[in-house]
């Protein structure tokens, strides 16, 4: 678990912290994207809450809608068809949500939220807690996830637009299943925080009350399509990474009972929360494989490799 550094440093005094420190300032893991935005702080940060965040590419709607419908399968069994989809979504609206909490917040500076629950399971159980009683959580079997958005001057009339999102674990057996939940969903997570700022910048450069250099502008623009299409890219690659290339790498050579069998050393580490298993057959009985087998290792690998080189060398 990792620690804010200033968040309990009292050298350091409070003011120096974000808001985001004092509701979770030790966290399993952390994302953090940053955007650079041709406008002023004020602009920006009201462009942040009142954004459309739905309104970011068929790629994120398309990752929603992927992420929800198991929910939406679950419904559905349950004959319960569920309340329809939000036509908007913005950061605005979450105090009037039932899963998401506001936490904290200095107008024109920082906005944080958060909620609790079981983001690993195919329909999230969420845990409804009080803003005040989220620092304090330790319900075992949860994970506490906070947002944090803030804006700083950047130079003049730009602000350099900031998110962050943390998630903490209340026990080991959380921590587990969190950890595989995010080996899936973590390659993701960067690239939706990503188009969400890229949305928020593009409404802050066309408010009214802001008037750009037509060049700066323009620049801002094409320099984000070239982000988002790279992003892009990335996200698709990844994706047949996670989906078709990883499940195969993982148990490369076995066929599934022998990936998911029984193997000398289960017993060293049984609850292990990661497994790859590899093999490959060899035209050799086992006794002629195993002298090679064992002198695999620091100091004696390379020797081994170099004598089985060259043996063609030393028979004739």
């Amino acid at each position: 678990m990792r620690r804010n550094p200033f968040a309990s440093d009292p050298s350091v005094g409070t003011d120096s912290s974000m808001l985001i420190d004092r509701q979770l300032p030790e966290y399993d893991v952390t994302t953090i994207r940053h955007a650079v935005v041709d406008a002023d702080p004020e602009t920006t940060y009201e462009a942040m809450l009142t954004a459309d965040l739905l309104d970011t590419g068929p790629i994120v709607r398309a990752l929603g809608a992927l992420r929800n419908a198991p929910m939406v399968i679950v419904r559905r069994i349950r004959g319960n068809s569920g309340s329809p989809p939000p036509e908007r979504m913005r950061f605005i609206d979450v105090p009037e949500t039932d899963e998401w909490t506001l936490l904290d917040e200095t107008y024109g500076e920082e906005f944080v939220f958060g909620a609790v629950g079981k983001f690993w399971r195919p329909a999230i159980e969420w845990r409804q807690v009080e803003s005040d009683e989220f620092s304090a959580f330790e319900e075992p079997g949860y994970a506490k996830l906070a947002i944090g958005l803030s804006v700083r001057p950047y130079g003049e009339d730009r602000t350099l637009l900031s998110y962050e999102a943390r998630t903490a674990t209340t026990d080991d057996p959380a921590r587990r299943n969190f950890r595989r939940y995010w080996r899936v969903i973590g390659p993701f997570a960067g690239y939706l925080m990503s188009r969400a700022l890229e949305r928020i910048a593009a409404d802050a450069e066309v408010r009214p009350n802001r008037k750009p250099p037509e060049t700066a502008s323009g620049r801002g623009r094409s320099s984000r399509l070239v982000r988002g299409t790279v992003a892009a890219a990335a996200l698709l690659a990844a994706s047949a990474y996670h989906v078709a290339i990883r499940p195969w790498h993982r148990r490369w050579g076995t066929t599934e009972g022998e990936a998911r069998g029984p193997l000398p050393g289960d017993d060293l580490l049984p609850d292990a929360t990661d497994q790859v298993t590899h093999a490959i057959e060899i035209d050799a009985p086992a006794e002629s494989v195993w002298p090679w087998l064992v002198q695999i290792g620091q100091g004696r690998g390379v020797t081994a490799v170099a004598a089985w080189l060259y043996r063609p060398l030393l028979q004739s």
